[in-house]
């Protein structure tokens, strides 16, 4: 009897739960001018003098299945990357993310996740590896103009092809570990900047291949308007390779490298399932090692469409904004000191529009809106989230998403 009324209690709270399922199918496709293809960050691999410049094509699907139980979320990703040119061979990456997330405990949100990746390519098949992994993390939000993200991964990484294993004398297994701290601020409702720092440690039992890794990165975005963002961003990277790489052109022992990266993108978003890009990448590198002096250009352009399919089990607690005409009424339910409103219309400004404590968990407020399309969120606590019950979403360019709606004219 115990189990029974268990079981029928259980099943209660699980029918009254917000529960939401959703999958985003995305499809990126662009060309662009690699003048370093298939470059190795990894200390043993090919030789940038080996590698001629070419033409590139990609074809990148996506996707995304998520799976939301009251203000627990369960993501699984799916990315995969083709890469085909006509002088280097053809380039494969298949990456697989299973992540939770966790309710937020006041300003902090915790997450994992265990992954999984397959690289290869034709050309260089040496580099062929397979990668499992984990990662755990921490978001602290600070308010609406600044967030805090803490992260540690470690990976373990498996070299396959017969050719490497003959050059080495046996099965060559990484172990990387990788701490990072990432600080963003928005400085403006247009305007944000992002500042990081991350160690990557790599221990191998082939010692050409440890190494230590210091990087800093620092970037612009801005969004001009709704439709248009541009990202600057530009990083330096101090490694050292305490024995070194055995080549032609350098002897072995400690190598030490400096590495400078600019990276500038540019993101239009016309429609809500079309998004046309264009992206610059520069890499340089310094070293007294030969094997460490080179530079890599790569310009690419293209186009992705997506499709975001989204489906609620339980419609007892929809929070679903209410358009009548230019008044809208917005409603979040959960345990919460304080709930605004944020978005395009009131410059994302937390104190200007809060929600109304109506009964228990339950918030909501009516506001006037100016007529046409708008981006918004929410402010529970001081910590941006995610609208649940948004008509549509779209990635805010800061690695979240925004909800939105449409206004009448």
């Amino acid at each position: 009897m115990r189990f029974l009324a268990l079981a029928v209690c259980l099943g209660g709270t699980l029918a009254r739960a917000d529960v939401r399922g959703g999958l985003t199918p995305e499809l990126r496709v662009g060309a662009g001018y690699d003048d370093n293809l298939f470059l190795d960050a990894h200390p043993t691999g090919t030789l940038p003098s080996q590698v001629y410049s070419d033409f590139i094509f990609d074809v990148e699907p996506r996707l995304d299945a998520r799976l939301g139980l009251g203000r627990h979320a369960l993501t699984l990703g799916a990315d995969f990357l083709e890469r085909v040119t006509p002088s280097n061979g053809d380039l494969r990456d298949l990456t697989l993310r299973l992540e939770y997330r966790a309710p937020p405990i006041g300003p902090v949100t915790l997450y994992a996740a265990a992954l999984y990746e397959y690289y290869g390519a034709s050309a260089f098949p040496e580099d062929t590896f397979h990668l499992g992994g984990g990662e755990a993390g921490l978001r602290v939000d600070a308010g609406e103009r600044a967030r805090l993200t803490l992260v540690y991964r470690g990976d373990a990484r498996v070299w396959t092809d017969p050719l490497r294993f003959a050059q080495l004398g046996f099965e060559q297994r990484d172990v990387e570990q990788r701490a990072l701290a990432w600080l963003h601020l928005r400085a403006h409702a247009a305007v944000a900047l992002d500042f990081g720092y991350t160690f990557l440690h790599l221990a191998a039992n082939d010692p050409r291949a440890s190494l230590d890794r210091h990087r800093v990165d620092v970037a612009l975005t801005v969004r001009p308007t709704r439709w248009l963002v541009g990202v600057v961003g530009y990083g330096i990277a101090y490694q050292q390779l305490p024995s070194g790489v055995i080549d032609a052109t350098s002897a072995p022992g400690a190598r030490e490298d400096l590495l400078q990266s600019l990276d500038v993108t540019l993101v239009a978003r016309p429609l809500r399932w079309l998004e046309i890009f264009a992206r610059y990448s520069l890499l340089y590198s310094m070293s007294a090692a030969a094997a460490g002096n080179y530079q890599r250009d790569q310009a690419i352009a293209g186009v992705s469409v997506l499709y975001e399919l989204e489906r609620a089990w339980s419609r007892s607690h929809r929070a679903e904004p209410e358009v009548r005409g230019a008044r809208v009424t917005f409603h979040y339910r959960g345990h919460a000191q304080r709930v605004s409103v944020v978005g395009d219309w009131n410059a994302w400004d937390a104190d200007a529009q809060p929600l109304a404590n109506v009964r228990g968990d339950e918030f909501a407020g009516s506001y006037v809106l100016p007529p046409g399309r708008h981006e918004y969120a929410l402010s529970v606590d001081g910590a941006a989230t995610r609208p649940p019950d948004a008509p549509a979403y779209r990635a805010d360019g800061f690695g979240g998403e925004n909800g939105v709606l449409d206004v009448p004219y």
